[in-house]
């Protein structure tokens, strides 16, 4: 049985190993893959992001969350720092795969947080919470 703080960070660890391995994908589905500047940074993105997300399901690291918002930050900028912002397809999938990431990242943030209050506010009055149902 798993306690709240693994399944807190199993759903995102989940998320992220998908969207990777979407984005490793799509260059040949989405048909960028002669574009060398687009496919590459889709393929390297999403294999960084894939890989964070097995890791986050193998052995939840902290700093995970944190590497991650920092590789969402690059498929947002990535674009226009390649040249490939007027690409369409690339592009956009990018942008998507980079604001799901931070959202995620932000999301993953605010839950580990809630847990931990809950975890003092139990310690610090000797008792169990009621779990609200």
């Amino acid at each position: 049985m798993t306690n709240d703080r693994t399944q807190a960070r199993l759903l995102p660890s989940i998320v992220r190993l998908s969207l990777g391995a979407l984005l490793i994908i799509s260059p040949w589905v989405w048909g960028y893959a002669q574009q060398r500047m687009p496919a590459a940074s889709a393929i390297l993105s999403g294999t960084i992001i894939a890989r964070l997300g097995l890791s986050g399901i193998i052995r939840p690291k902290s700093w995970i969350a944190s590497f991650s918002a920092l590789v969402a930050a690059w498929m947002l900028l990535g674009p226009w720092l390649l040249g490939f912002s007027g690409e369409g397809a690339a592009a956009i999938l990018h942008w998507i795969v980079g604001i799901l990431t931070l959202g995620l990242e932000a999301g993953e943030a605010g839950v580990l947080r809630s847990l931990v209050e809950r975890a003092r506010r139990a310690s610090a009055g000797g008792g169990r919470e009621p779990l609200s149902c």
